[in-house]
Order: C-alpha cells, then sequence, then structure tokens
C-alpha cells in the first residue's frame, strides 16, 4: 500500500496514524469491527458476476470497502489487514488454521510487539490482540467476550471466546504461509467447496452490539447480540428479498445492489 492509500484506509477507519504499539493496534482493531464487516455477501455477488474478478487481493479489498461498504470473509480481510498494518510499521506474517474436522480452513495473523507474540484476527473477528505463549494460557477482555488461548504443544493453540453460543473459535497453527501459497488459498476459495457461498451473511458492530445477519433465517432478521452475555434481540425484515434488501443495505452501509445480487444468488 502506498502512502495516499494508508491515508485514505485510516481516514475510513476514523484512526489515525501512530507508530506500532498494542494500544494503537486495539484501536484498529476496534475500529475495523465498526467500520468493515465481516461478510459473504460481495463474495456471492461477485462470484455471480464473474469468477475471474471475484477474489480481491489488499488493495481491491481495501478499494472496495471504501467505495461500497463491502468486507469479507477471514482469506481475504485479513491479508488486507496484514497488508496495512506492515505499511503503518508492524511485523507480522499469516497463518492457516483449522476447525475441528476442517484442516486448512481459517487464515489469521501473528504480530510481534516488543518481543511478544499476538493473534490478531479480523476474520473472526477479534476487536483486541491476544497474547500467544508457548507454554502458558493467556486470556485478554475484549469488547464483547474475554478471549482465551490455551497451548496444545508443537505451536498449536486452542482458541476460545466466552459469552458466546459457540465458545470454540478453532485452533491456531503457528507457522508462517508464503504469500504466494496464501494467494492461490484465497483464489481457490471461491471454487467448488469454497467457504459461504451458499449463505448471505454479514456481521458487523453497530451501535456497540454485534449486529449478524443470515439469510439462511427465516424469515429474514437481524440478530443483535448484548455484550458479556449470549441474550440477543431480533430485528425481523420479512419473508422476501425486497423485504430485506434496503435494511440490510442502510444498517451495514452495504451496496443494496450487492445485497440483492447475493441474496438472489441463494434464496430459492
Amino acid at each position: 500500500m502506498n502512502t495516499q492509500q494508508v491515508t485514505s484506509v485510516l481516514h475510513y477507519l476514523g484512526v489515525d496514524e501512530n507508530p506500532p504499539t498494542l494500544s494503537a493496534l486495539d484501536a484498529l482493531l476496534s475500529a475495523y469491527t465498526r467500520r468493515v464487516p465481516w461478510e459473504s455477501i460481495s463474495r456471492i455477488a461477485r462470484k455471480a458476476r464473474s469468477f475471474a474478478d471475484a477474489p480481491l487481493m489488499p488493495s481491491a479489498f481495501w478499494a472496495s470497502a471504501l467505495a461500497y461498504g463491502t468486507g469479507g470473509t477471514c482469506y481475504e480481510s485479513n491479508y488486507a489487514f496484514l497488508t496495512l498494518l506492515r505499511a503503518l510499521g508492524y511485523d507480522g506474517y499469516l497463518t492457516i488454521n483449522n476447525m475441528n474436522e476442517k484442516i486448512g480452513c481459517h487464515s489469521a495473523i501473528m504480530i510481534t510487539l516488543d518481543g511478544i507474540s499476538y493473534l490478531v484476527d479480523v476474520g473472526m473477528p477479534f476487536p483486541v490482540a491476544i497474547p500467544v505463549r508457548p507454554n502458558q494460557p493467556t486470556s485478554r477482555l475484549g469488547e464483547f467476550h474475554t478471549h482465551l488461548i490455551t497451548p496444545q504443544g508443537a505451536d498449536v493453540y486452542l482458541i476460545e471466546r466466552d459469552n458466546h453460543p459457540s465458545r470454540y473459535c478453532y485452533h491456531l497453527v503457528n507457522q508462517p504461509i508464503a504469500e504466494n501459497d496464501y494467494q492461490q488459498i484465497l483464489i481457490n476459495d471461491y471454487g467448488d467447496g469454497g467457504l459461504f457461498l451458499d449463505r448471505a451473511i454479514i456481521v458487523k458492530v453497530i451501535q456497540n452490539r454485534i449486529w449478524r445477519f443470515d439469510s439462511a433465517s427465516r424469515p429474514f432478521q437481524i440478530e443483535i447480540f448484548t455484550p458479556f452475555s449470549a441474550d440477543k434481540a431480533f430485528h425481523f425484515l420479512g419473508k422476501d428479498i425486497d423485504s430485506a434488501v434496503d435494511v440490510v443495505a442502510y444498517y451495514y452501509g452495504i451496496s443494496a445492489e450487492y445485497v440483492r445480487l447475493a441474496l438472489e444468488q441463494v434464496v430459492f
């Protein structure tokens, strides 16, 4: 990323440029969860238009975010976020991790600050960086959960969060992956067996609560989660696509055209 791109992204996030510190990193993560959604909507819409143009490398990811309010799932979002962090002077690398029996299905970032390793993951997303120690469980209080990391041996770690319907997140495999290999995984995720191409999902922090829309739920609805609790409220949107498109686009700040196109691909 060049200086102009970094400035544009930081302005979009509402964060000042600062030297690499844990507090500065946390500020970037918190801002990201409020500005850039975790979502499969734009993935589905782009693939429907053109398979060749669907995968987004970091510069294209940020350009789409600024223009259309999009985000992405783990492969694209963590790659784009690490690219921003490196441009700001952070030292880190990407990892490919496991979820239960699914091997190599989730990416995450490892950042080193003052000799301490931190897990950074906007593909879950986590709003804080979490320290990782090879021989000691660690935890960190976030904005919505306490995040927990438990060593499993051989540089593998159990990642969990409390006060969540699913406490288990994934198993971190702390091994850097070459950028070319990572890019190929990102591209392949748009092919057969690609993740989240059959459900239009979008998650974002809105009004200091986690708002989640999933096209698989009927009638269409937004789940609104209470911090540090499994409690949630529901905002029902109706049973047809027309009833959902404008509301989802409005609340999440994402292109209504993308929302409609994505729902048309997955709702039968």
